[in-house]
């Protein structure tokens, strides 16, 4: 029953396309899919689509604004003014006149042009530069996910691994049991033995039992990180291989942490403070408009003479506006002083953030450099595990060789395996890493 779970749950990583309900999924493909699902990355466009609207906003205000104006009442009580009674000749006594009509309407029509303003042709620099940052944004949490999503995939792979090492040890074991079981019957062995390896093989089936409930916590994480539902069957098809990697020649890597997305974030950001510096400084320069209007005003005696044309007055007006700021309390001043500061803060983020990527640089370099070495003398010490072992079995099944003997022999077969897997994953790792750390990691899945 053990057996039969194992290899049901084994084909989970190790099945062919053919079987419905299941997904095949490579590692750029895997990669597309987190991109194309993922909940950061989505956010990231929207802010990159909110960064074009503001362009298409400040835009606007370029552009003939055109408005019309009308309003329509009614005055039940007419406004009074008190004049001098020269009509009279009484200059001395005070009259009051009634102005105006009970019925009143007035309608207009104007249309402004910006004509010149400096603020305004910097402003557009700086928000087609903000556009252009929040894309980078995108493509900078591209990157990162980009990296989760590599990590993840290798570490089920690791497991699933480690589990088809486990369950060929457990193979091993199972053979030694029918060769010791036979030279019991033949009365060449001893029963003790075949109990102490029906002990090692439960053992091994309890450690094939956890690493099962691992590699399925492992896959269930990985789903989540790509956005993938749970119910989803999916079948990894880029294997964790000792004979390839991207960067196997170590002496022609050369740093290329420069280039990363944090450091053009940076500099972008830095560009459009050096926008919003002069958009400020614009700020003190006049602004002109051109207008033109259309006004029309009617004030009858009562409602019905609307229709007549002597109720109604037009007058229109062409002109150029001027707009000097002359006093502002000193805001334009100090967002002049604040745009400086982040500049500033911006050199010096940058400063930090080199070094941070160098030491990445370096470490990611110095782990590959290490864990490449170790390997080789992992993949000898396995071979010679291996040979040993055959050897062993040979002569235990002649008679020639003690049960301890194999089975420490198994016990350093397995362990040599179990450590040339781990090299290999942290070279997989660290190949992350650098790729990272240089820059290249979306250049290579692209």
């Amino acid at each position: 029953m053990i057996r039969n779970a194992f290899f049901i749950s084994l084909a989970f990583l190790t099945a062919p396309d053919f079987i419905s309900g299941q997904t095949t999924l490579s590692l750029k493909a895997a990669m597309q899919y987190a991109v194309e699902n993922s909940s950061q990355i989505r956010q990231a466009r929207i802010e990159e689509e909110r960064g074009l609207i503001g362009v298409d906003q400040l835009l606007a205000s370029g552009y003939p604004q055109m408005n019309a104006n009308a309003q329509f009442v009614y005055n039940p009580l007419l406004q009074v003014i008190f004049f001098p009674d020269f009509l009279n000749g009484k200059p001395d006594d005070i009259r009051p006149v009634t102005i105006g009509t009970h019925w009143g309407t007035s309608a207009s029509l104007e249309v402004t042009q910006l004509a010149f303003s400096p603020e305004f042709r910097i402003g557009m620099k700086a928000a087609r530069k903000a556009a252009a940052l929040y894309r980078s944004r995108t493509e900078a949490s591209r990157e990162e996910l980009m990296l989760q999503v590599a990590k993840g995939y290798f570490a089920v792979q690791a497991l699933g691994a480690q589990r088809e090492m486990l369950a060929a040890n457990l193979d091993r074991v199972q053979a030694l049991i029918k060769v010791t079981r036979t030279q019991v019957e033949n009365g060449l062995g001893r029963k003790t033995e075949v109990d102490q390896l029906v002990l090692s093989a439960v053992n091994l089936e309890n450690q094939l039992r956890n690493l099962n409930l691992q590699l399925e916590q492992q896959v269930a994480l990985f789903k989540f990180s790509i956005q993938m539902p749970q119910e989803t069957a999916i079948i990894l098809t880029d294997t964790l291989r000792e004979e390839s990697y991207l960067l196997p020649k170590l002496q022609e890597v050369q740093p290329l942490y420069e280039g990363r997305w944090g450091i053009r974030l940076i500099d972008q950001n830095q560009e459009l403070n050096g926008f919003n510096l002069d958009r400020y400084k614009a700020g003190f320069w006049p602004t002109a408009y051109l207008f033109a209007n259309l006004n029309a005003q009617a004030q009858p005696r009562t409602f019905s003479d609307y229709l007549s044309s002597n109720s109604w007055a037009s007058f229109s007006a062409l002109g150029i506006r001027l707009r000097v700021p002359i006093f502002d309390g000193g805001l334009r001043k100090s967002q002049v002083e604040s745009v400086r500061l982040d500049i500033r803060k911006g050199e010096e983020d940058k400063r930090q953030l080199l070094a941070l990527y160098q030491t990445q640089y370096e470490n990611a370099l110095k782990a590959l450099e290490q864990n490449l070495n170790n390997l080789e003398p992992l993949r000898q010490a396995r071979s010679l595990a291996e040979n040993l072992y055959r050897q062993s079995q040979d002569r235990y099944a002649q008679g020639l060789a003690p049960l301890t003997e194999v089975m420490q022999v198994g016990t350093s077969l397995r362990e040599s395996g179990a450590q040339v897997l781990s090299a290999l994953f942290q070279v997989k790792m660290a190949e992350l890493d650098l790729l990272h750390a240089n820059g290249q990691l979306l250049s290579q899945w692209q």
